[in-house]
């Protein structure tokens, strides 16, 4: 007989063919309990270590961004509280339309009429128009006009209208000036 049919030889075959079918089992239950979560869990871990690392870095560069905005508004801050031009809040109009006044009557004009319009908010200051009409001469007006630059950095000048009603007569011309008073805006009243 040959050795492949020895009956002696198969008698055991069942026996190695249940440990080997155990052997496969178990490899497979180690395998999905065991190996396969934890690479799973490896990979997903990994995933969320790149993760964190970026946000991270983004809360780095998020930080470092603040850092420089900040540094730009204090030397912004620095160079409001610097300058000489301080808006004034528009609750002084009346203050204003006083010194408009005392300084056209300072130069020799005579004011009929000297009225604010509505004020225009801005993001960064109100723009408040202020109509000033009346009598004067030419170098009186000229004057008027000169001081007001000088003495008012806040005020700026829109239109300048002068007319002589009699061009053979005196020399005394009506005039109307458009003027632009810039005031602060609540929120920068508000803050130091």
């Amino acid at each position: 007989m040959t050795k492949l049919m020895n009956p002696e030889r198969w008698k055991w075959w069942k026996l190695h063919a249940i440990g080997a079918a155990t052997c496969i089992a178990m490899t497979m239950f180690v395998y999905f309990a065991a190996l396969q979560p934890l690479v799973r869990h490896q990979v997903e871990w990994d995933a969320k270590t790149r993760e964190l690392a970026e946000q991270r870095q983004r809360a780095a560069d998020l930080a470092q961004t603040l850092t420089d905005m900040r540094g730009q508004l204090a030397v912004a801050q620095d160079a409001i509280a610097a300058s000489p031009l301080q808006l004034q809040p528009v609750s002084q109009i009346n203050q204003r339309l006083a010194r408009l006044t005392t300084l056209a009557t300072d130069c020799g004009l005579q004011i009929d009429q000297i009225q604010p319009g509505e004020a225009a908010v801005g993001a960064w200051y109100q723009t408040v128009p202020i109509a000033v009409a009346g009598v004067g001469s030419y170098r009186t007006c000229a004057a008027f006009l000169h001081r007001l630059h000088t003495t008012s950095a806040d005020v700026s000048v829109w239109s300048f209208d002068l007319s002589r009603p009699n061009p053979d007569g005196d020399s005394i011309a009506s005039f109307r000036v458009d003027l632009a008073w810039y005031a602060t805006t609540t929120l920068s009243s508000a803050q130091p």
